[in-house]
């Protein structure tokens, strides 16, 4: 066995390879016609890394301990390294003439072999992304260890912990059979390289096993045992959905993420959602209020439901838009907008009756009360009080018993007649000051991405020059020592 191959290519593929769980030391070399490649297997995985652009001299196989020849390449000042087998030693030299040898590991871990029979699929673009994000909800209770992974079948990737579930379609419909993947420390390694297939087999009737191959990488290992529940008999039709409420703009969305994320840090929290015919009231356990636009569609308006914070805030983190449910509270919530759905039940009981804050007629509220113009003759009594609008949406309700009210004056005759002043409205001074906090904030958010975004060149060009210095470097020892 003999092949050659740059040394920063290996060391990257060692460190993914050192991320195998309890891993035994000995790793081994395969190199075939044309192609080369480095094992090693774990107590629950095997993980093999290609060699894409190794120059193959001689055919063979090898296993020498991983650390030795992590070590070995590490001491070494060379661009590019020969590994070549003689007898039971492993001498690794490098381009600059340096050499060192290596013990050969007699005994060589064995490694699954996929059979031609297994069930295979290919695999769509960005489907460790659907994988990360639908862990999320798995369970981590040890009685029910098939609802620590995720199931993968025809029907797509679906996982549950009986309180949330997460169901992404995915078009793998030569998937006969299913199969549940644990959550592996390896998957956010694997996640620079493009994964393309999927095999499912079973060595024996109650043991299952998976490969997951990509543009660079195979790795094998033994699925969760146990039967998935049927997750799809807990997604309600469209029928069954008596409300509606998309969220349309993206910032709306993450201020109600940074609000939830003020609310409390218990993950037992709730929140009351109330649904009206253009917004969404969000109220806390702490009669924090905040009021977002959104088109609201259905019957029974307004109508409220309670709800978890963890999962609130979840849906709307991974990118959902739209939030359905039944004004019976039988059906779960779904959440919908952005890759799959998310769906979790409702708190019982349900709210009785909307929180009351001094805000106009319902029929008569606009989505955003601070663009509306200001007629101060025109407004009641009532109406002057101050109010919160959709513009400033996270700030604590105050509801003072007598805003902006003079001192009593005393009581004059009924003959004298009172002395016009002139006086400004509060409610006018208080939008306009919402409006300018507004431009305010939102030219502070624009500074600071531009800020970002030339600290994020600055880094990488410093990066850059300081690789070029390296490479001057190592050209400048090679000239010197050739001299």
């Amino acid at each position: 066995m003999k092949f050659k191959d740059s040394r920063i290519t290996l060391l990257n593929l060692l460190a993914v390879l050192g991320r195998v769980p309890h891993s035994a030391n000995a790793m081994t070399f395969t190199v075939n016609e044309g192609s080369a490649s480095i094992a090693r297997k774990g107590s629950d995985c095997e993980l093999s890394m290609r060699l894409a652009e190794t120059a193959v001299i001689n055919h063979g196989s090898c296993a020498v301990d991983f650390q030795q020849f992590k070590s070995t390449l590490e001491r070494m000042d060379a661009v590019m390294v020969t590994v070549e087998q003689d007898k039971q030693m492993l001498i690794v030299t490098g381009d600059t003439g340096h050499a060192e040898t290596l013990s050969i590991i007699a005994e060589s871990a064995k490694f699954t072999d996929v059979p031609h029979d297994a069930d295979s699929t290919l695999l769509p673009t960005g489907f460790y992304g659907f994988l990360h994000q639908t862990f999320q909800a798995t369970s981590s209770d040890p009685t029910r260890p098939v609802l620590g992974g995720v199931n993968i079948s025809a029907r797509g990737i679906a996982a549950t912990d009986g309180h949330q579930l997460v169901h992404i379609p995915c078009p793998l419909l030569t998937l006969k059979g299913n199969v549940t993947i644990h959550d592996s420390p390896l998957f956010s390694h694997l996640n620079k390289f493009r994964w393309t297939s999927l095999a499912v087999w079973n060595p024996v009737p109650d043991e299952t096993w998976y490969c997951i191959e990509g543009a660079g990488f195979k790795l094998v290992s033994p699925a969760l045992q146990g039967t998935f529940p049927k997750y799809w008999q807990a997604m309600p039709d469209e029928s069954e959905l008596d409300i509606t409420a998309t969220i349309n703009s993206k910032d709306v969305r993450e201020r109600i993420i940074d609000f939830l994320k003020t609310a409390t840090t218990d993950k037992e929290a709730t929140v009351e959602m109330w649904f009206y015919q253009n917004r969404i009231e969000i109220k806390d356990m702490a009669d924090r209020t905040s009021f977002i636009t959104a088109d609201v569609t259905g019957t029974s308006l307004p109508h409220g439901i309670r709800c978890k914070i963890e999962f609130l805030r979840h849906a709307l983190k991974v990118g959902h838009t739209t939030l359905s449910h039944d004004v019976a509270g039988v059906c779960p919530i779904v959440a919908s907008g952005g890759a799959g759905l998310y769906l979790w039940m409702p708190v019982k009981p349900s709210p009785a009756s909307p929180p009351q804050h001094n805000k106009p007629n319902e029929s008569a509220a606009q989505p955003d009360a601070a663009q509306l113009p200001c007629k101060p003759k025109q407004l009641s009594t009532k109406e002057k009080q101050p109010m919160q609008t959709p513009s400033t949406p996270f700030h604590q309700l105050q509801t003072p018993s007598t805003p902006f009210h003079q001192p009593a004056s005393p009581i004059t005759p009924p003959s004298a007649s009172p002395i016009p002043t002139a006086t400004t409205d509060p409610l006018q001074e208080l939008m306009n000051l919402v409006a300018t906090m507004k431009t305010q904030l939102d030219d502070l958010q624009n500074k600071h991405l531009d800020i970002s975004r030339k600290l994020r060149e600055a880094t990488q060009s410093a990066r850059q020059k300081e690789r070029i210095y390296q490479e001057t470097s190592r050209k400048l020892e090679r000239i010197r020592m050739a001299v």
